[in-house]
């Protein structure tokens, strides 16, 4: 990082330079600033070193305010400028997109009655459309407040604080109510919520959590070493016996390799993972130990620090190598990987423009010019196209219409002022047609698809936000607000509060999770699939001849020595998957909130690029599994202990 031209008006900037892989020069980032020290240009290389380069400009007021800024272009394209305008009190009013779409803010005093400050700021967003929510603020700068209009009804959600400015209460639009104890160091003692039930937390003296008692009375204990690293985490169900959940060890020494100051090995009956680390800090070896099996990803950087290559084993497969390593572009994004990814074009604001694959199909994606949104996205293969969607969206970007290849492809979308889902046309198959309908705190209530109400406790009532009951199902919760059974499926779940089983007719899958917390296994009565991180996949079924599914590029799936390619939507939801000729060997597409609608569809990565487990009918979304059918994640929403930051 160095100064340059400083004292120059029109040229003096701040520069960074990085090298890039492979030798071919250097990525930086030059920043412009005014006498002020503001910054008001930063340029960035092109897709090529000689080619134009990526500016992104910024312009102030006389008070120093933002007046206006633009989205980056590479030079000579025209700027699309968003505008902004303040108050007196230099307190943003408005914001004018380059669309000339634009949102407002009334900034004023609130009456807060019998709160101990009853005067408070609030600021009245009115959006693209018209619709406004109204946020009102603590003179400590803390949300007290947020009141979206819906069509005429008021949606309120509440926030209390302590002395300490810490979160001690929220109540919902719905009435539900979530409060929140601390020790005097600001440490939660206890977390009281509608869905999750209650929870509390023991410290020790250096402020570190030692345990957790979750609302099941399942105690979870954390021990950590003299530097404050995690070295043992256990959990135990009321009654039951200790489970070790995670064990760390640090530092431990290999040769050619950085290890000091690093995590090595982390373990638990489940997996075993273990690290070697370059001198970036970065982990250069990995091996995951499930069962007998052991499987190792192995990186390579050079000077740079970037991957160049990626090799996997045992059965070799390298995606980059030293003699044809991964290629970058002046901007240091992938370009390039030999055999899989023949070209990869940016946009100036990074966006994917076009990417061809080895067997020769290309995806290409356009967007808005003025407020850079997707709006197309088309795969094809020479002159033939094999998948082309394109997006109407309203000025808040909601998509309200999909035009497909055929009319099956092709979907009209309706949203309420609280921009929930409330219609879905599909304009093939009628079947597909849905309608969706909310209560004031967002709970579903009906979705036209599925048969029946979804009935809800009352807000004052245990887990108010997890039906009781869908149509003529029965659904049960544990005291965490983990669903047990549905009508069809029977769930169980881990001392980690993780889906552990699921039954469902005469199968009864288990899962099993890494030291990490990642899911590591999935064994039914039918098949077995071992994870040793998420891009990799293995079939132990017949041993010594197991089938490894590898994920090397989130668009490449390597099965065996047999390569395909993934194409999808603007969601990255799989759409459609070609081999190595580029012929087409499956395709699905969704229903609202992922229904996958081919069955037979074969590849585990799905809606939004995350995989789907036919043998339960959930999506695993790593922290969470959620029900595409109903349109529901399965256990309570963690999030909700948190400070619902909106």
């Amino acid at each position: 990082t160095r100064f340059e031209n400083e004292g120059n008006p029109a040229s003096q900037a701040l520069v960074k330079y990085t090298p890039l892989p492979n030798g071919a020069g250097e990525d930086f980032t030059r920043s412009y600033y005014d006498g002020l020290g503001r910054v008001y240009r930063v340029e960035t290389p092109g897709e090529t070193a000689a080619g134009p380069r990526r500016i992104a400009d910024t312009d102030y007021d006389q008070r120093s305010n933002v007046l206006r800024t633009a989205f980056p272009r590479f030079v000579g394209d025209a700027a699309q400028w968003t505008t902004n305008f303040y108050d007196w009190n230099d307190r943003l009013v408005r914001t004018v997109n380059p669309d000339s779409s634009q949102r407002t803010y009334l900034n004023e005093l609130a009456t807060a009655t019998g709160t101990p400050n009853p005067r408070l700021n609030a600021v009245t967003l009115t959006d693209e459309l018209g619709h406004q929510t109204k946020t009102t603020w603590t003179t400590h700068g803390d949300i007290a407040a947020i009141a979206r209009d819906l069509g005429g009804l008021t949606l309120l959600e509440s926030r209390g604080y302590d002395v300490l400015g810490k979160l001690t209460g929220v109540t919902d639009p719905g009435g539900s109510s979530w409060s929140y104890t601390y020790d005097m160091l600001g440490n939660r003692l206890s977390a009281t919520d509608p869905d999750l039930g209650t929870w509390s937390y023991v410290y020790d003296a250096a402020n570190r959590l030692v345990s957790q008692t979750d609302a099941r009375g399942t105690v979870t204990n954390l021990a950590y070493d003299q530097m404050d690293r995690l070295t043992l985490k256990t959990a135990t169900a009321s009654g039951g016996s200790a489970v070790t959940l995670t064990q760390n060890t640090y530092d431990q020494a290999a040769a050619g390799f950085q290890n000091i100051g690093q995590l090595t090995t982390s373990t638990n009956p489940a997996a075993t993972q273990a690290y070697k680390y370059d001198g970036f800090g970065k982990v250069a070896r990995q091996d995951a130990t499930i069962g007998t099996l052991t499987h190792t990803t192995i990186t390579t950087r050079d000077a740079s620090g970037q991957p160049i290559a990626t090799q996997y084993l045992p059965v070799e497969l390298d995606f980059g190598t030293s003699a044809a390593p991964l290629q970058y572009t002046a901007a240091n994004k992938l370009a390039s990987a030999s055999g899989f990814i023949t070209s990869t074009l940016y946009e100036a604001d990074g966006q994917t423009k076009e990417i061809t694959y080895a067997n020769g199909v290309k995806t290409a994606f356009t967007y808005s010019p003025p407020r850079r949104w997707v709006t197309r996205v088309t795969t094809s293969r020479g002159a033939t196209i094999l998948l082309d969607d394109q997006y109407a969206r309203d000025n808040l970007g909601r998509i309200t219409g999909t035009t497909g290849l055929t009319s099956a492809d092709s979907w009209t979308y309706g949203y309420d002022n609280a921009d929930r889902l409330t219609s879905s046309d599909n304009l093939g198959d009628n079947t597909l047609d849905e309608t969706f309908a909310y209560a004031a705190n967002d709970n579903l209530t009906s979705r036209s698809r599925v048969a029946g109400t979804y009935t809800y406790p009352a807000a004052t009532s245990p887990r108010p936000h997890a039906p009781t009951s869908v149509g003529a199902n029965a659904m049960a919760y544990d005291a965490n607000g983990n669903l047990t059974s549905d009508g069809s499926r029977t769930l169980t779940w881990d001392e980690a509060n993780r889906l552990k089983t699921v039954s469902l007719a005469s199968n009864t899958v288990n899962l099993s999770y890494g030291p990490d917390g990642a899911r590591v296994k999935k064994a039914s009565t039918f098949a077995t699939t071992l994870y040793p991180d998420a891009s990799v996949e293995i079939d132990p079924a017949i041993p010594g001849a197991e089938v490894y599914t590898r994920y090397p590029h989130p668009d490449v799936k390597v099965v065996g020595a047999a390569k395909f390619f993934l194409h999808r939507d603007h969601l990255a939801s799989v759409r459609m998957v070609t081999d190595n000729s580029g012929a087409i060997t499956e395709a699905t597409n969704y229903a609202s909130y992922g229904e996958r609608l081919n069955s037979g569809f074969q590849t585990q990565k799905s809606y939004i690029g995350e995989r789907f487990d036919p043998e339960t009918g959930l999506l695993y979304l790593n922290a969470r599994y959620m029900d595409p059918v109903l349109g529901r994640f399965v256990p309570a929403d963690p999030g909700e202990t948190k400070e619902r930051n909106p």
